[in-house]
């Protein structure tokens, strides 16, 4: 037979263990595991009298991690009967990390309190995501007391540490009011760079030797509300493209940007939108070559570089190391705190030995007799 009543198990214990954990190619030296986290887990009791089978198990957590001291709160949502708040603490040290939680049950019709529930967990991070979850327990009701194991897996769903206060690492807003509000105001202020295309070499003629090439910036909105770009000047200045010349040569260069058409604007990007910003750059020789020159030739380093303060309002970029391009990330990537903590970047800029991106990205500019 069954009991009469069984409690809910609290989210405390589920999410509690939905620390971290999965591939192992990520340097996790000084991860912090703080944040709102989603649990997904099977319960597997222990043989018991009363045959009591698994159950499936879905529960949000929300953790702090100060050094190497993790605490927070799991959130049991019992039916009708709400959310109940169960504290949950532990350690945690470069992604290793153990777990307790002791919680009361509530009866999903009644509501009341009705015996208790404890967890002990432990587990490795895999990465800044994703986590496997495994833990014993056992549950407490009417005198009798039941084990079981926990197995499962976790993601992270934002940077929340509370349930109602949004502050601290990570995402300040959580998913559900990602893009609410009036654009440009809530939650976190992230724009980057993603891509920077540029042609490996410009061919020129003429006396004095000319010559053109198209260079593509692309930006994405990290950030939690939504962005307005009103025009093209405000785009010019939003965007920005430079090249820097090698020691040899004796080329100038000015970049004009070519905006969408007018009846584009305003250009709205919501988080994680992309944006790609087209650039007209043309070269021109300082004077004219000897005729008996067979070469001129002359390198460049392109760059580029998204300002936030730009925007209504003037607010600084809240992640401002994305910035730029040419960038480079550990690898095989790295995770951008914003917009809800999942976001994998592999860098921008020329493609690097370890396969992620961030070398330099370069343009030759001149002419040879017979070709480039």
């Amino acid at each position: 037979m069954y009991p009469a009543r069984m409690p809910s198990i609290p989210t405390v214990l589920l999410t509690a263990l939905a620390l971290l954990q999965g591939p192992a190619a990520q340097d996790l030296s000084g991860i912090d595991l703080s944040g709102a986290w989603k649990l997904k887990a099977k319960v597997t009791f222990d043989p018991n009298e009363f045959g009591l089978k698994g159950a499936k198990l879905v529960m949000p957590l929300h953790l702090v991690q100060l050094a190497g001291v993790l605490t927070g709160s799991a959130v049991d949502q019992v039916k009708t009967c709400g959310a109940f708040l169960a504290p949950v603490d532990g350690s945690a040290a470069d992604g290793a990390f153990t777990l307790h939680v002791l919680a009361p049950g509530h009866d999903p019709k009644t509501c009341e309190e009705l015996g208790t529930f404890e967890l002990t967990a432990s587990g490795v991070a895999q990465d800044n995501v994703f986590a496997h979850v495994s833990g014993t327990g056992a549950v407490e009701l009417l005198g009798f007391v039941f084990p079981f194991t926990l197995d499962g897996a976790a993601r992270r769903l934002s940077g929340m540490q509370t349930p109602d206060d949004p502050d601290g690492p990570g995402p300040a807003v959580p998913l559900d009011q990602m893009g609410s509000g009036e654009p440009g105001t809530e939650g976190a202020h992230d724009l980057a760079v993603t891509r920077l295309r540029a042609p490996k070499s410009v061919k020129t003629k003429g006396a004095p030797s000319t010559g053109a090439g198209v260079f593509k910036v692309q930006v994405q909105n990290r950030g939690q509300h939504a962005e307005t770009i009103d025009d093209a000047a405000l785009l010019a200045q939003l965007v920005t493209l430079e090249l820097l010349p090698g020691p040899t040569g004796g080329f100038g260069w000015k970049a004009t940007l070519h905006p969408p058409a007018p009846g584009k604007f305003p250009l709205v990007l919501q988080p994680r939108a992309k944006l790609t910003v087209t650039f007209d750059v043309t070269f021109a020789e300082a004077g004219p070559s000897p005729q008996d020159e067979p070469c001129l030739l002359q390198d460049f380093e392109v760059t580029a570089q998204v300002h936030h303060d730009a925007l209504a309002g003037g607010q600084p970029d809240d992640h401002p190391e994305d910035d730029v391009a040419p960038r480079g990330v550990l690898a095989p990537y790295a995770f951008d705190t914003y917009p809800d903590g999942r976001l994998r970047d592999r860098g921008v800029g020329g493609k690097q030995p370890d396969g992620t991106l961030g070398a330099p990205v370069m343009v030759q500019v001149g002419y040879c007799v017979g070709g480039l």
